[in-house]
């Protein structure tokens, strides 16, 4: 070890010194490392842990010490992290211990090279590690501390380079931070990668977020924009890009790649302040909130649009061109200066003030009397009177109780009476072709819970070559045990559905789910799960969200969703008590053309839009059955060939569809 010895009057040349630390000679280098003022000098290795000032003799005659003591430890190397990292090589390595900062050189080294130390301390040593030479992944890795070499207990195991398929979406604003989706193989192995973006010579980077082996989030930089460039909705600008993955070269420039475009810069939106001379609103219960502004390209970045009221968030939000909505707070925050709290749109890094949105004032203490005159006048009265018709109904009820067949048609699509005569239930349920579902049922009339199906599962995923696909089959798929069906809710084209609580695999927390046992007409059940895998990520303020699937041998395949206790649109709109004008019956085509413009950015096809999958709960529309694949649902059964009745789905096909080739696409979906 080389100790750095500083001082005054410390001899004229090397010769004239005499130096040891604590208690060990430690010899003069050489004259060069000599001077008044210092010197350096060499100590041998010692056997045992001690510690001693130094001490300096000059010309024979004159000694001091120093007034601290110089300690000879022994570093413990205890673990290091990440153990796995791309073969190219560029991960910083992190070795963790006691004393690390011990000695005057430190140097790491793997098999096939040295490990570049960055930085250390006394309880750690970053290193950037070279890329693998040879052919064995495991190598052994050891330190130096001038000259004791220790070994770190693991091995550090090279693995195959990250690979990215795709990325969505490739588009942004101006001022940058919204989010992309990154989809690969292996893209934990950098903990922390980073996205940059170029344009006119000129780079910016952002951190990613690694979410596991096949997905990251990254947001995307802004682009500082010269004086004479103009960016327009249809005149983006066009930036190039790539990833930092530790050194994997092929992913710098991806954007040159034939698979890949450029990312897309639009301008930034605007808002237009809210109505009056001091832009307040008054907050209306039940009622969303309307901001009102230029949100071109606003839903497709969707995932990273917040709209902030005061200090809690706006729920439920929805954007097309020139508004975006959503659920207000029901009550002030707690931010509000007496129930008047700002509204913030939040679009990655843009912050734009819509104004305020004003809440009642909180009530006096003089109108406790008047608020307890209206509760005894005219609330317990009212309260009377339900309790009086909850027990007139129960009874009714109870002397009326349906028969044990009894299965209620949420699902079906009810169409009254035509030309005057009234459909029966027998005809309505041979058009859907119910009697011929096979629904499991013990003595009492109820659905068995399913046998564990994990064997089947992994047998099926073993039949999946490529590890994103397996990987995301495997996210997706739910085994049987999960599943409690509890009551029948609902009956369709499609199948049956029950009320059911999945049970978490990775925790004991249960959720109440709706669980749709399809009416399946086809043993592809490696494509569904490919479908199923694809749609389970997909997020919209319109679609109903698939959790997932659930398969078994020889048994018909179930969809996994939220339990929505609402009605199909269908029934909805149709229910005498409903007073819905114009404006409601746009709001819902709207909103269905959102999410269905979504589903075609994203590449899927619905195949079975009509009034049927679309759940209606608080005035806004949720999409249903776009996870009905081609897989379980071939041509024969919408015609069947055999000349039985044709699926009352076919009056809502369009004309491609019917024809020879059975087309189905986003222009046959409108």
């Amino acid at each position: 070890t080389v100790v750095k010895v500083t001082g005054i009057n410390l001899g004229k040349s090397h010769s004239d010194v005499e130096a040891s630390v604590a208690g060990q000679p430690c010899t003069i280098r050489n004259e060069d490392s000599h001077s008044v003022n210092g010197f350096d000098c060499e100590v041998n290795q010692v056997d045992a842990e001690m510690r001693g000032p130094i001490k300096v003799v000059v010309s024979g005659q004159y000694t001091t010490i120093s007034e601290s003591e110089f300690s000879f430890v022994s570093p413990q190397v205890t673990s290091m992290t990440p153990l796995r990292g791309p073969a190219s090589g560029g991960t910083l390595l992190n070795i963790l211990g006691q004393n690390m900062d011990a000695g005057s050189t430190t140097s790491v080294k793997m098999e096939g090279g040295m490990c570049e130390v960055t930085r250390r301390n006394q309880t750690a040593i970053e290193c950037r590690i070279p890329a693998q030479s040879g052919n064995n992944p495991s190598v052994d890795v050891e330190v130096s501390f001038g000259g004791s070499r220790k070994s770190v207990p693991q091995q550090f195991v090279y693995a195959a380079d990250p690979t990215i398929m795709m990325i969505e979406p490739l588009k942004s604003i101006v001022s940058g931070g919204t989010s992309i989706t990154v989809r690969g193989d292996n893209l934990d192995l950098v903990p922390w990668p980073k996205f940059f973006t170029t344009y006119d010579g000129d780079s910016a980077l952002e951190a990613c977020k690694v979410m596991n082996v096949n997905i990251m989030e990254c947001q995307v930089p802004a682009v500082g924009l010269p004086r004479d460039r103009n960016v327009s909705v249809t005149n983006p600008l066009e930036a190039q890009y790539g990833f930092v993955l530790g050194d994997v070269q092929g992913l710098h420039n991806l954007s040159r790649q034939p698979d890949f475009q450029p990312l897309l810069y639009y301008p930034d939106p605007k808002v237009h302040p809210f109505p009056g001379a001091d832009s307040t609103l008054q907050f209306q219960p039940n009622e969303k909130l309307k901001i009102e502004g230029e949100f071109r390209m606003v839903n497709v970045l969707i995932a990273s649009v917040q709209v902030a009221v005061g200090n809690e968030a706006c729920a439920q939000i929805s954007a097309n061109e020139y508004a975006i909505t959503c659920q207000p707070p029901a009550s002030a925050p707690q931010s509000a200066d007496n129930g008047k709290a700002p509204v913030t749109v939040h679009i990655g890094n843009l912050a734009l003030k819509a104004g305020f949105l004003q809440y009642s004032a909180a009530t006096k203490d003089s109108s406790k009397p008047i608020a307890l005159g209206v509760v005894l006048g005219v609330v317990l009265p009212m309260l009377f009177v339900v309790v009086l018709l909850t027990v007139c109904v129960l009874r009714r009820h109870r002397k009326h109780k349906p028969g044990q067949d009894y299965i209620p048609d949420v699902l079906k699509d009810y169409e009254g009476t035509r030309n005057g005569e009234e459909d029966g239930a027998e005809d309505e349920e041979e058009k859907i072709g119910m009697n011929n579902i096979p629904v499991k049922v013990d003595m009492n009339g109820a659905t068995p819970n399913r046998t564990d199906s994990t064997p089947y599962i992994n047998e099926l995923l073993g039949k999946f070559e490529e590890s994103a696909v397996k990987q995301n089959i495997a996210m997706a798929l739910i085994s049987r045990r999960k599943l409690d069906l509890r009551d029948l809710v609902g009956k369709g084209y499609f199948g049956v559905v029950y009320k059911a609580v999945y049970t978490h695999s990775d925790s004991d927390k249960q959720t109440d789910v709706a669980a749709k046992i399809l009416q399946s007409r086809s043993e592809n059940t490696e494509q569904f799960v490919r479908d199923v895998a694809q749609v389970r990520d997909l997020s919209h303020p319109h679609l109903l969200r698939v959790i997932g699937a659930s398969v078994a041998p020889g048994e018909d395949p179930i969809v996994v969703t939220p339990f929505m206790a609402t009605e199909d649109l269908g029934s909805y709109i149709r229910e005498p008590s409903k007073t819905l004008n114009l404006a409601d019956l746009l709001i819902y085509c709207n909103e269905i053309a959102e999410a269905m413009a979504y589903l075609e950015s994203v590449r899927i096809v619905h195949r079975n839009l009509a009034d049927i999958p679309g759940e209606c709960e608080d005035l806004s529309i949720l999409l249903t059955d776009y996870a009905m694949t081609s897989a379980l649902f071939p041509r024969e059964f919408y015609q069947p060939s055999d000349g039985g009745a044709v699926s009352e789905l076919v009056r809502w096909m369009a004309p491609e569809s019917l024809g020879e080739d059975f087309t189905f696409s986003s222009h046959s979906d409108v």
